[in-house]
Parts: structure tokens; C-alpha cells; sequence
């Protein structure tokens, strides 16, 4: 027995040796540090210096200075709007009443109700005759395709981003962060990529997509924007806002859904934001507030907006009658946030005087509403129609001047959905009435305020105004402005006034003796105690400066998989039958198929939606809103459970799905469901492909460092109801062979208070998008057949692009994780290549010496082998990937989930171990993300692995033969 435990405890020793020596390298610099700032506190102390500390006016001082450094240390980033560009359709796609009324005549042509309903909507609507649709709405019938939708959105978005440039100066190389919005459309790769692709943009620009997030998406966008700047300092970030319309025009005859028809119009707009000081000089305007109000708890709220099908089965959007009064209560709770924010003094007394007279004294006033004009010079009211400017104006007593600009927006643009209060901002622009301090006041129940710095803005002479702002429709009295600025200001005024008095009698009571005392001091002391004062001062404020700046830690509480029913298990046998009856007329295709199947690594157990289990499949909205609820209010009820807290607790919510986007959007979905707070934070990714997870995990990441004391949930999953492929191209069925099924649901924090109960911490993440390069961008395309058939198309160079794009990853990666013993060899090698020319292999670093665990997408068999061979794994290491692809399937950005599951439920994750999630998705993108576990786990008893956990690992052969 002695025998047998002898070479173990070598080894062991061995290893704890190893590590020990690694890790002396790998911190020598701080204990350097401790070491000598040790030996310097007690050679000073000896010399006397605690001696000089009795004295209270410099330890009052000490925490002045201290109290002074964490104010400025904390103080947010100013955020500056360099300058921003709306879209200016060109005459040919304008749509005159008349065509407009003749469309409608001829589409719905035995609906006259229909006809007449339309035709009152123009007439009341406040749409003029010069605004814009896309040529393919122009055709009768509309020529509705994908390939139309990209060119639209080509047209919309790079004449916006060509004019933006123009107009600053800057090169898209220059772009740090790109956020585009879009509610309806968002293809495979997302519109993020296609900027990123167009401009040729670096390959560590962060990009988000939002979508399915309605016409306030814009302004989340810009509040997206700032918590992104606030993290990522010297950055510039371009934000697009737009919606495409060629997609979603409704081709049926329900009224509620008709009205979108008549009112949206083609638009957009591109801002350019900026927290480098350098371009202060140049911005027009700095962010001042941002607040958003989430009603979605509601279920009238949840539903007055909503994406269906009528019962015909055509696809729209619902507008109920109760949109305008829950836009109004939504509006209530919105300004009430921000009043406290920008109102004077004088009305926020004013409010409450009427308050406390309503409800203490019993008084018969009517509530008061206060003049949000004394807080904005200038309003953007969302011009999604008449009535809503209307009902705005009413509610804020604003004079008509007010809402001129979003009057004359609607009028000659139409509603152009998010992008609207930027016409109005260009309107206002164009009519020269921006004065250098005007507040400005963005609103859509969700708010932003900007403050115009700087200069007086001039009339742009390009633009969308530009040509035409002439064809389209000034101050107080001295002794009102002053009396108002002494109110506001009056607590200002008082505070400089006491400061004053306090130092005039400060001076009196000998104040300089004091002074004079400490002159003394510093000149009797000598130059080696100088030395060690200063040395030791800025030893302080070296570990001052580095306690404040270090972001708080990411904390993993929890997560759940989605554990499919065992009624949409998809055995061989059934898909392989389904493509055979499906693909009758092609037996070349039926044949591909199989062969996938015996080559995929997948096994009998993985599961599809249960409209796909039809022959044929009946891929209805319907369905598609029917697997979102299955999948992710499982994998949530799952998380609350695990981790006992409550959907209340909840500050933000994160949403990844890359092709399924409805109205309201899937964020929403999940507060309406858990009916979470109206103030938390929502965000909704889509067309980001596979690796779309992990970038929502870099987004919670960032937007905790500005949020303290939060929580967040991240929800990753891929709808595969409305996006099974129906043709024949095979490079678009393989997607059809691989994907299953699946999701996950992560709840992060950083509160302190629940570390201990936290399984992981956040170390790492980084990200790659190598969508500047025409290969890469096209490897993963949504696009038509040459039957009509919208399917993903998968290159022939997916695995060689795959490749070098996680070799860019890890060459960011390795100099953060990997131990200094491989850094330097990696480094003699290079040089010895180099520089000496010797006939070297590269040496590819072993990342086994930094992580424990791999998680590497399940996107199939040859991308797990392929970063094997790449990274010289063993077996061990890419079992649960193998796993994971053999029992669940390819399920998109949630695979990393399961394979982390896996290892818990094997009872190898231990404390101290480090995990590496490796994501590929489409644009091409190659994300990682690196965990260290805080505590041992124990083997789950309920999750998505647990009840079958035991049989794994299992043997998949190169070819199963079916």
C-alpha cells in the first residue's frame, strides 16, 4: 500500500512545488511592495514620524484630501454628443396620399370598411405628403424579401454612418463601440456586424445588436451607450436607431393592426458619442440624465403593443385603445422620476406645498402639475401620431411653439419609429434655435436630457432639414429670470455664504498659528524623513487610486438549463424520416442529410419544438411565442428556486435570442411574467449568433461596474420554431441537422453581502469580431434560396475562419490568464524565429496550465475537434462539449451552459478551479469568457444533467451507421 501512495504524494508535492514557484513569479511585484512598504512605516515610526500625526489639523487634512480623492475618483465620465445625422430618403421612394389611398384601395380590395378606415386615418393622422416608404412597398403586391430588407437597411444605415463621418472628421477605425437598434428586423449577422463589416472596423470594436425593444429602443440605446463610456474610458461610440419597414408591412385587414401601416415611415439616424476630453471642444452637447420606466408588469401595459397573427395567419403589429391612456400613465411615472431630477427649487416647493395641502390639510386643490418648461429650453416628443403629440402637450401644459418640431417631424417624415426625436433635434437645429446652455428634453416614456455646451449651434447646411426647413413654422422678463435663479440656486448661495463666515472666523481665532506650526515642522525635518513622507504618501495613494479604480467583482450566484420534455425528443428515426418526406423530390439532399446525422456527434436524446414534430412543420408566431415561454420561464422558475431570490431583487435583465424578435420584446416577456419592478434595466440582443451569450455576459459585467448593489439575469437561448430551413440548398439544411432545443438563465450580482453564497467570480472577457473581412462576415449569412426560402447558409471556410479568429482571441486572452513560465517561452520562441531565423515550430502556449475546465460551443463535432487539435487537449478536457452536443444537441449561445452543468454534475468542479467558455458566432465573431470557482460544488440534485448524469460519458463513434 506504502508503495502505491509513495508516487502519488511525489507527484502531489511535485505539483503543489510547481504551482507554488508559479505563483511567486507571478506576484513578485506585489510582494515587493508589501515587503518594502513595511520596512519603510517602521523605519519611520523609529525616526519619530508617529510623533508628528498627534496633530488633529492634519488628520482632518488626511481625510479631506481622502474625501476629495474618492469624489473625483468616482465621479461618472462626462459623456459628449460629438454630432449626429438623420436619414434623408430620396425622391423616388416618396409616397403621396394618393398613393398611398390607391394601395390600400387595390391590396384591400373587398374590404371597403378597411378602405374608408384607412383613408380616415390619413386624414387625421398629421402625415404630410412627402414622406418616404421602401421601393419594395412600392410594388403591387408589395415585394416583400430579405434580400429587399438588407438593401433598405443598407440604404438607411451607411448613408447615416457616410454622413456622420463627413460631418466629424473621425475614421470608423477610430470607433470603439457600436449599438444598433432595430424592433423588427434582425438577420444573420446582425446589423451590428454589417456596420462593423462595412467601415472595416477593428477586430476588438464591442458591438450590440438590440431588437424587439419598440420605438424607445433609441434612447435605451443612448443609455446603453453611457454605462459602455463610463467603463471603457479615451472611447468613442456610434449608436444607430432605425426601423426597417420593408419586412413588416401587415398584408391582412384587422383595423388595430392596419393603423402602423399608415403612420411608419422610413428613417434613422446615427449619433456619435464621446468621453475623450480631447473632443470636448468639438461636441455639441453632454448627457446629462437618463431614465427609463418599465410597465411591463402589467398586463395591459405588456399587451397594448403587440406583435401577432390575425386569423388569417398574416403577421402584424396590434395597437389596443387603451395605448393612449397607459402612455400617459407611463409618462406619469416617468417624469416623476426625472422631476426630481431638473425642476427648480421653486416648483419641486411649489409641488409639495400643493401636496400637503391635498392630503394633510384636506384642501379641494387640484393636483399641480409642475412647468417642466423652467427645466427645458427645447422638446422631443416621440412623434408616433397626432393624438400622442397632443395628449404630451396637454399633460405638460406646452405651448405649441413646444411641439412644433414634433408636429412638423411627423408631418414631413412621418413616424420614423426611435429615430424620431432626432429629426425633431435637427429640426430644431435647422431653425437655429440651439443656444449654447439650452436643455433639451428626448422623450418616449423613457427620458434623456442634454445640455447644449460649447457655442450656439449653426444651421447645418447639409441634413435632412436642410433643403426644405425654410418651408416650415422667442423670452422672459430680467426680474422673472433673476427671482427664479436666486430659487434655484439659493442652496448654493447660502452654502458659499456659511463657508465664508466659518473662515473669517477660523482666521480670527488663530488659525494662521496653526499654519505657522506647520511651516516649522516641515523645515526642521530632514531630507531622508522627506524621502520617506513622500514615499510613503504616494505608496497611499497608489493603493488609494488602485482600491477605487479596481471595478467591483462579478459574481456568479447561480444558473439553469432548460431541461427539454421527453415529448420533443427527436430519435433518428423521426428527423431522418421527416427530411425524407419533407425532401421527397430530392434525394441528393436526403442523402446529405443522412450522412450529417451519422457524422454530427449527436445523439438520440435531443429535442425539437413541438411545431416542428408536423408534417409539415408549422413554423406560426403562435408557436415560436409557445417554445419562448417553455423554454425560458422554465430555465428562470429554475434559477428563483436554486437561488431563493425574488424577482423584486432583479435591477437588470438581458436577453440573447438571435433570430426570434417579436413585439414586445423577450426582455419584456420576462418582466411581464415575474412582474419585476418598473424601474429595472432591460436589454434585448438578437441576430448575434452563437456566440451571443457570452457577449451578454460581457454586457451584465460592464453594466454592473456602474450599478452597485445589483443583480442581473442573463437568459440565452436560440427560438427554433420560426427558423427551420424549407428548402433544399444544402449548405442551409445542415443548420436543420444540428440545432435543438435549449436554454439557459445566469443570474449574476455584485453585492458584496451575497459573495459567500456565489459559485464563480467573473475574471475574464474578451472579444474578437473579425467582421471587417469580407470571408468572415459571409461564412454565416441569412439570405433567400433561390426558391424564396430564408434559411442559413453556412460557408465552406466556416472551420479556417473559426480558426483565425481564436487565434486572435487568445493571443488577447493568453497574456491575462496564462503563467509567466509559458509567456516567456512563448516569447524566447518568437524571438528566437524572429530574430535569429532558426527553423523553429511557433509554440503554441499550454492553456492547460490556466484553466481546469474547457467549455467549448457544442456547434458541432469538427469545431470541438478542431480547437482540440488547435489547443492539444486531451479527451478529458473536451468531454463535456462532446457530452453536450451528444445528449442536447447544438443549442446555440446556451451550449456553454450545459457543459458547465456537466462538469458540476460529474463533481469535478472544486474550489480555486478556473473555467474557460469559448463562443463562435456569425459577423464572424470569437468570444471567451473565464470563471474561477469560489467554493466546492456539489453535484446537483435537479438540473437539466441530474437524472441521467450516470451514464455519461458515452462512446460516439466517427459514423454511426443508421
Amino acid at each position: 500500500m506504502l508503495k502505491k501512495i509513495e508516487p502519488y504524494l511525489e507527484s502531489q508535492m511535485l505539483k503543489f512545488a510547481k504551482e507554488a514557484f508559479e505563483y511567486l513569479i507571478n506576484h513578485t511585484h506585489i510582494l515587493l511592495l508589501i515587503f518594502l512598504t513595511l520596512a519603510i512605516s517602521i523605519h519611520a515610526f523609529q525616526q519619530g514620524l508617529g510623533s508628528h500625526l498627534h496633530s488633529l489639523h492634519h488628520l482632518l487634512l488626511l481625510i479631506i484630501i481622502i474625501k476629495l480623492t474618492f469624489s473625483f475618483i468616482n465621479k461618472p465620465r462626462t459623456v459628449y454628443l460629438l454630432d449626429f445625422t438623420c436619414f434623408k430618403p430620396p425622391p423616388m421612394l416618396r409616397v403621396p396620399f394618393a398613393t398611398a389611398y390607391e394601395h390600400g384601395r387595390i391590396i384591400l380590395a373587398s374590404e371597403p370598411e378597411s378602405v374608408a378606415f384607412q383613408v380616415k386615418i390619413f386624414e387625421r393622422a398629421g402625415l404630410g405628403e412627402e414622406t418616404s416608404l421602401p421601393h419594395q412597398l412600392h410594388y403591387l403586391p408589395p415585394n416583400i424579401s430579405m434580400i429587399g430588407a438588407r438593401e433598405e437597411t443598407e440604404l438607411v444605415i451607411f448613408s447615416g454612418m457616410d454622413s456622420l463621418f463627413q460631418q466629424t472628421g473621425l475614421s470608423p477605425q477610430d470607433i470603439d463601440i457600436v449599438i444598433v437598434n432595430c424592433g423588427l428586423f434582425s438577420p444573420i449577422p446582425s446589423l451590428s456586424s454589417m456596420v462593423v463589416h462595412k467601415y472595416n472596423m477593428k477586430s476588438n470594436v464591442k458591438s450590440y445588436n438590440l431588437s424587439g425593444m419598440g420605438c424607445s429602443a433609441g434612447l435605451i440605446a443612448i443609455d446603453l451607450a453611457k454605462h459602455l463610456l463610463q467603463v471603457h474610458p479615451e472611447s468613442n461610440a456610434v449608436i444607430i436607431s432605425t426601423e426597417i419597414i420593408t419586412p413588416n408591412s401587415y398584408m391582412g385587414k384587422e383595423r388595430s393592426m392596419l393603423l402602423p401601416n399608415c403612420l411608419f415611415r422610413m428613417g434613422g439616424a446615427t449619433i456619435l458619442l464621446t468621453n475623450k476630453r480631447s473632443l470636448r471642444k468639438h461636441a455639441k452637447y453632454s448627457l446629462l440624465h437618463v431614465v427609463r420606466t418599465h410597465k411591463g408588469s402589467d398586463d395591459k401595459s405588456y399587451n397594448c403593443v403587440r406583435q401577432e397573427e390575425d386569423s388569417e395567419g398574416h403577421v402584424g403589429i396590434f395597437l389596443s385603445m387603451d395605448l393612449m391612456v397607459i402612455a400617459a400613465r407611463s409618462l406619469k411615472s416617468n417624469i416623476g422620476t426625472l422631476g426630481s431630477l431638473v425642476l427648480p427649487v421653486s416648483e419641486k416647493l411649489s409641488f409639495l406645498f400643493n401636496l400637503l395641502g391635498r392630503k394633510i390639510f384636506n384642501l379641494q386643490w387640484k393636483p399641480y402639475i409642475p412647468d417642466f418648461r423652467k427645466a427645458f429650453d427645447h422638446f422631443c416628443i416621440h412623434a408616433g401620431g397626432r393624438p400622442v403629440i397632443g395628449e404630451v402637450q396637454k399633460r405638460l401644459w406646452l405651448s405649441d411653439e413646444d411641439v412644433e418640431a414634433a408636429r412638423m417631424t411627423l408631418y414631413r417624415f412621418g413616424n420614423t419609429s426611435t429615430s424620431s426625436v432626432w429629426y425633431e433635434m435637427g429640426y430644431i437645429e435647422g431653425k437655429g434655435r440651439m443656444k449654447k446652455g439650452d436643455m433639451v428634453w428626448q422623450n418616449r416614456c423613457n427620458s434623456v436630457v442634454w445640455k447644449c455646451i460649447n457655442r450656439d449651434i449653426e444651421i447645418p447646411k447639409i441634413g435632412a432639414w436642410a433643403d426644405c426647413i425654410h418651408e416650415y413654422p422667442m423670452s422672459k422678463k430680467f426680474a422673472e429670470e433673476a427671482f427664479e435663479y436666486l430659487i434655484c440656486h439659493a442652496h448654493i448661495l447660502l452654502l458659499i455664504l456659511l463657508t465664508l463666515s466659518i473662515s473669517t472666523h477660523a482666521s480670527q481665532q488663530g488659525l494662521g498659528s496653526h499654519l505657522n506650526s506647520l511651516h516649522y515642522l516641515l523645515l526642521n525635518l530632514s531630507f531622508i524623513h522627506y524621502i520617506k513622507i513622500t514615499f510613503l504618501l504616494l505608496i497611499i495613494i497608489k493603493l488609494t487610486f488602485s482600491f477605487l479604480i479596481k471595478p467591483p467583482t462579478v459574481y456568479l450566484l447561480d444558473f439553469a438549463c432548460f431541461k427539454p420534455p421527453p415529448r420533443f425528443r427527436v430519435p433518428f428515426a423521426t428527423a431522418y424520416e421527416h427530411g425524407r418526406l419533407i425532401l421527397a423530390s430530392e434525394p441528393k439532399s436526403i442523402e446529405f442529410q443522412l450522412r450529417i446525422f451519422e457524422r454530427a456527434g449527436l445523439g438520440e436524446e435531443t429535442s425539437l419544438p413541438h411545431p416542428l414534430h408536423y408534417l409539415p412543420p408549422r413554423p406560426t408566431l403562435i408557436g415560436a411565442r409557445e417554445e419562448t415561454e417553455l423554454v425560458i420561464f422554465s430555465a428562470m422558475d429554475s434559477l428563483f428556486q436554486q437561488t431563493g431570490i425574488s424577482p423584486h431583487d432583479i435591477d437588470i435583465v438581458i436577453v440573447n435570442c438571435s433570430l426570434f424578435l417579436p413585439t414586445p420584446s423577450l426582455s419584456a416577456m420576462v418582466i411581464h411574467k415575474y412582474n419585476m419592478r418598473s424601474n429595472v434595466k432591460s436589454y434585448n440582443l438578437s441576430g448575434m449568433g452563437c456566440s451571443a451569450g457570452l457577449i451578454a455576459i460581457d454586457l451584465a459585467k460592464h453594466l454592473l461596474q456602474v450599478h452597485p448593489e445589483s443583480n442581473a439575469v442573463v437568459v440565452s437561448t436560440e427560438i427554433i420554431t420560426p427558423n427551420s430551413y424549407m428548402g433544399k440548398e444544402r449548405s442551409m439544411l445542415l443548420p436543420n441537422c444540428l440545432f435543438r432545443m435549449g436554454g439557459a438563465s445566469i443570474l449574476l450580482t455584485n453585492k458584496t453581502s451575497l459573495r459567500k453564497h456565489a459559485k464563480y467570480s467573473l475574471l475574464h472577457v474578451v472579444r474578437t469580431h473579425k467582421g471587417g473581412e469580407d470571408k468572415s462576415y459571409g461564412c454565416v449569412m441569412q439570405e433567400e434560396d433561390s426558391e424564396g426560402h430564408v434559411g442559413i447558409a453556412l460557408s465552406m471556410d466556416l472551420m479556417v475562419i473559426a480558426a483565425k479568429s481564436l487565434k486572435s482571441n487568445i493571443s488577447a486572452l493568453g497574456s491575462l490568464v496564462l503563467p509567466v513560465s509559458e509567456q516567456v517561452s512563448f516569447l524566447f520562441n518568437f524571438l528566437a524565429r524572429k530574430i535569429f531565423k532558426l527553423q523553429w515550430k511557433p509554440y503554441i502556449p499550454d492553456f492547460r496550465k490556466a484553466f481546469d475546465h474547457f467549455c467549448i460551443h457544442a456547434g458541432g463535432r469538427a469545431v470541438i475537434g478542431e480547437i482540440q487539435k488547435s489547443l492539444k487537449l486531451s479527451d478529458e478536457h473536451v468531454e463535456a462539449s462532446r457530452m453536450t452536443l451528444h445528449r442536447f444537441g447544438n443549442t446555440s449561445s446556451s451550449s456553454v451552459w450545459y457543459q458547465m452543468g456537466y462538469i458540476e454534475a460529474k463533481g469535478r468542479m472544486k474550489k480555486g478551479d478556473r473555467v474557460w467558455q469559448i463562443g463562435f458566432g456569425s459577423g464572424f465573431k470569437c468570444n471567451s469568457v473565464v470563471w474561477k470557482c469560489n467554493r466546492e460544488i456539489e453535484a446537483p440534485k435537479i438540473g437539466a444533467w441530474a437524472d441521467r448524469i450516470h451514464k455519461y460519458p458515452v462512446f460516439v463513434p466517427e459514423v454511426l451507421k443508421l
